[in-house]
């Protein structure tokens, strides 16, 4: 087994450095510099479109269906997962290279538009490849009419409000103390603040940060190759999460409590 990580943040030392995340991932991280045109450059050598026309008895025309499969090279090296750590770090990234090309150095309003356009058909193409994807963001929040704080990935303009849509997973980091030790969770399950999600509601609200076991966890219920939005603050667990993706360190649900956050970390 083995899973690529493009590292746009350049933090993978919270996990070891880049010689570490290669032994956990079976395959040397990428450093993006050039934004999102250069992550889909990459998977266009990795995978293929394919399309493939069925029937339908209701239509009298066959249905075309797109879909993509790996490459010679990706099956070489057993590829099943991606990670992209973080996608904010990557729409900042972009905002810059738009911004480096007008005369007032600025995000003009037009470019709005071109930013959600090209993020929605990257999403979109990246939830059907066949193999499991992580993708980290940071964190953001804005106040509703009430002053409540909602939080969001840091994103901008209305890609931060569809991109969820997307998703089998969206998992807030979240940090507990207890005994004077530190707890790493993920939060499942949505609340007035925090719009997480649990596609097939088969988590706990609460799960210690283990993206390896809610795979397998999945797996079992029949969908092979989950998309995880993983969202936090600097510091919560995103990157260290990874180490959890490789097959020693990975255990399942149903260990260690069931799975479950201890019950005072939860109330």
């Amino acid at each position: 087994m083995s899973f690529l990580i493009f590292d746009v943040d350049h933090s993978l030392a919270s996990i070891g450095g880049e010689k570490a995340a290669e032994e956990i991932s079976s395959i040397q991280p990428i450093k993006i510099t050039e934004g999102i045109i250069q992550i889909k450059d990459v998977l266009s050598k990795l995978f293929i479109k394919q399309s493939r026309e069925y029937s339908h008895p209701l239509i009298p025309q066959n249905i075309t269906h797109s879909f993509y499969e790996l490459n010679d090279l990706a099956k070489k090296v057993q590829l099943n997962g991606l990670v992209i750590d973080t996608i904010s770090h990557l729409f900042r990234m972009d905002m810059r290279a738009i911004e480096s090309k007008n005369k007032s150095e600025r995000i003009e309003l037009q470019d709005w538009g071109k930013l959600e356009r090209m993020y929605n058909q990257f999403i979109t193409e990246l939830i059907q490849l066949p193999m499991w994807v992580i993708v980290n963001s940071h964190i953001s929040y804005d106040k509703n009419d009430l002053g409540q704080f909602l939080f969001y990935p840091q994103l901008k303009g209305s890609t931060k409000e569809f991109i969820g849509e997307y998703f089998d997973c969206i998992l807030f980091t979240r940090i507990k103390n207890s005994n004077n030790k530190i707890h790493y969770l993920f939060q499942t399950k949505p609340d007035s603040q925090r719009f997480a999600k649990d596609r097939l509601d088969v988590l706990e609200e609460f799960i210690p940060q283990n993206l390896g076991a809610v795979i397998t966890r999945y797996r079992q219920q029949g969908i092979e190759f989950p998309k995880i939005l993983v969202i936090g603050e600097s510091g919560t667990g995103k990157t260290k999460a990874i180490r959890s993706l490789s097959p020693r360190k990975s255990v399942q649900v149903s260990d260690n409590n069931n799975g479950k956050a201890p019950a005072n970390l939860i109330n």
